[in-house]
């Protein structure tokens, strides 16, 4: 076996609860030395050995049903890049410095629009992301690969601006000090364009959101209402409508496309950012619409 099917065989296996079997290895290290040859041909000078980026890799996987086929939805050659930070190599280091500078200006524009501010806000992401702390790793050791990588420096560039603004003004009575904003960085791959969404373009997408439910049909908006606000299940609404299950169900997904395509529409007319930064922010209004239906429906009325 392959020092990198060991590795893989040991990490896999602990959180599979058992060895893979031998039909799988063989596509886990194919996948695992696919990625690896795509990260060094994207950063051809970063130094990252083999088994630690087979470990860097399985560690993310070792608990998924096909790791084989998540391994291949990873950003692989971002993770080879953050692998490459984690162990402090200089090439890597230099290279995230860039991905930092690239993002952290059109990120935190709408924050503060000053030179003076995005250096500080740039040189404080570089610091907390990339340099390790007593005893700790640095924190891009907790990037998963699951999101893009300028993404995810995105969502720390922007909470650390967020911050930085709020420190920067008197602390009310009996507040207490502001938390680290990067203190739950395992949890922003989950997600990081939604937090960009929730932090930049609050008004914007509730305007934007506001008016595609504007759009909706009675019905659309009803059965909407009696999903979303009453909990009722699809089932019950069939009952009221008198319908199949099946029928409600394809009523709901038809009217989340329809909020989808409404509120994109409105989004777009109403932000002034680049193609390629739009259709980051769409993912997440896409993937999580849904949680701003009650809130809106309710405040709405009947």
């Amino acid at each position: 076996m392959t020092a990198i099917g060991v590795v893989l065989a040991e990490i896999i296996g602990t959180g599979r609860g058992g060895r893979p079997g031998d039909d799988v290895l063989p596509a886990l290290e194919a996948a695992v030395r696919a990625i690896l040859a795509k990260g060094r041909a994207a950063w051809p000078g970063v130094a990252v050995d083999e088994e630690s980026f087979a470990r860097w890799l399985a560690e993310r996987v070792a608990s998924e049903d096909e790791p084989a086929r998540a391994l291949e939805l990873l950003s692989g050659e971002d993770l080879f890049l953050a692998c490459g930070c984690a162990a402090a190599d200089h090439a890597a280091v230099a290279a995230f410095d860039k991905i930092v500078r690239g993002v952290v200006g059109p990120s935190v524009r709408r924050i503060d629009p000053s030179a003076a501010f995005a250096d500080e806000v740039r040189e404080l992401t570089l610091t907390r992301l990339a340099v390790a702390g007593e005893g700790k790793p640095p924190r891009i050791a907790g990037y998963r690969g699951q999101g893009n990588l300028r993404s995810w420096v995105q969502v720390a560039a922007v909470r650390i601006a967020l911050d930085l603004r709020r420190s920067a003004r008197p602390a009310s009575a009996g507040s207490s000090e502001a938390a680290d904003p990067l203190v739950e960085v395992e949890a922003w791959d989950d997600d990081p364009e939604l937090e960009c969404v929730r932090q930049l373009y609050r008004d914007d997408f509730a305007g934007a959101f506001r008016e595609a439910l504007g759009t909706l049909s009675s019905r659309e908006r009803n059965v909407l209402r009696m999903s979303a606000l009453d909990r009722l299940s699809i089932d019950q609404i069939g009952a009221v409508y008198r319908v199949h299950r099946a029928t409600v169900a394809r009523w709901i997904g038809k009217t989340h496309e329809k909020l989808f395509a409404e509120t994109r529409q409105r989004l777009q007319a109403r932000l002034k950012i680049t193609e390629r930064e739009f259709e980051s922010l769409m993912f997440a209004v896409r993937s999580h619409i849904d949680l701003s239906i009650d809130r809106f429906l309710n405040a709405s009325g009947p």
